[in-house]
């Protein structure tokens, strides 16, 4: 359901996908991923260069600002999208993408400005602009 979201699938089509999508925009979904993007960019920055680490430390370094921008806005106490939240939980639990995998064919950086993006546009769509 989550790669559904992140996609942009309407969620007026599924009611279990309404159901996911309140649930990842919850504060405590929300804060528990900042937090783990918050754990990621302080390991990178403390772990050798030659240590066999479970993300790709380079590509965190790299990212740092767009990570650290993403975490931020999760933090935030505004409406944001379902759709930008689950591209936050894909880059965070995709084996296959490039928080991990070297050979990714994403880059970091535009993956996670790509979330935070659609954090706020997706949810300026779904709410609709200030009044």
């Amino acid at each position: 359901m989550d790669r559904e979201l992140a996609a942009g699938r309407e969620l007026a089509s599924d009611p279990l996908l309404r159901v996911r999508a309140e649930a990842l925009t919850s504060p405590e979904v929300r804060d528990r991923l900042a937090t783990r993007l918050e754990q990621i960019i302080g390991y990178a920055e403390l772990a050798p260069r030659d240590a066999a680490v479970p993300v790709h430390v380079g590509a965190v370094k790299d990212s740092q600002s767009a990570l650290a921008s993403l975490a931020g806005a999760l933090r935030e106490r505004v409406p944001v999208s379902a759709q930008g939240v689950a591209r936050a939980m894909i880059l965070l639990t995709d084996g296959a993408g490039p928080l991990y995998w070297r050979a990714s064919n994403l880059d970091l950086g535009v993956a996670a400005r790509s979330a935070l993006t659609a954090l706020y546009m997706g949810a300026y769509l779904e709410v609709g602009p200030p009044v």
